[in-house]
């Protein structure tokens, strides 16, 4: 069955999505399991859907002329996957972290080293820029102190979708 919705925002609150998830499913959770359910649901979508909404522009880093692949840059604190970079206006292209020896002299080629949040060249980089890092951001997670606040940044009309696929993850177990 259908439900209708009715927003008092621009946004779903964590309070209506959850409401919407227990008629869904008819029944009732505890508080702190609902909110990490619709966490796990927002995140699941977010890094499948790769949605446009979600992506950013970190230009915090600079390169220097023989930086190599010792040379570790941060990554943005909210990063969550690379969509593309730039060294200027030159692509660089990622390789797996487990490659990264293989591209060793391979020229703009760079490596993520995900357990630090860090990134790398594979070569040494013959000139000084700045690092144009395009990438999907973490949104904040739903919790009961941002229950009435806006978390998910997604057009409202998509918000529904976070209590289905709550849904789907809660009928699988």
């Amino acid at each position: 069955a259908l439900l209708s919705v009715t927003f008092l925002n621009n946004y779903m609150t964590g309070s209506e999505l959850a409401t919407q998830f227990s008629n869904l499913v008819d029944d009732d959770f505890d508080t702190t399991h609902l909110y990490q359910l619709m966490s796990q649901a927002k995140n699941t979508i977010e890094r499948t859907m790769r949605l446009e909404i979600c992506k950013k522009l970190d230009q915090s880093q600079s390169a220097s002329s023989g930086d190599t692949y010792t040379t570790l840059k941060n990554l943005p604190s909210d990063f969550r996957t690379l969509v593309k970079i730039y060294l200027g206006t030159y692509e660089y292209y990622p390789c797996k972290f487990e490659d990264q020896i293989i591209y060793r002299n391979v020229g703009r080629r760079v490596f993520l080293d995900m357990r630090q949040n860090k990134f790398a060249t594979t070569s040494p980089v013959g000139t000084s820029g700045t690092w144009n890092i395009f990438y999907i951001y973490k949104t904040d997670d739903f919790t009961e102190e941002n229950e009435d606040d806006e978390v998910c940044v997604w057009p409202v009309e998509f918000q529904p979708l976070i209590p289905y696929e709550m849904a789907k993850i809660y009928q699988a177990n």
